[in-house]
């Protein structure tokens, strides 16, 4: 809270950009559905928001 009365940028916490893309896509997928647009339009942005949420695979798997 510091950094913000100061004027100093604060470091950023890890995650932040990520959940901030979350909101993004979340905030797309409502705006799609009460624009009527068809079901897999609105799928398209709510399996984003749940692919970022996912745990990140072994690549050696």
């Amino acid at each position: 809270m510091a950094g913000l009365v100061s004027g100093r940028q604060a470091p950023a916490q890890p995650g932040t950009e990520v959940r901030g893309r979350e909101c993004a896509l979340g905030v797309e997928a409502v705006e799609r559905f009460v624009a009527g647009e068809t079901t897999w339009r609105v799928h398209q942005a709510v399996f984003g928001v749940l692919a970022m949420e996912s745990e990140p695979v072994d690549p050696r798997l």
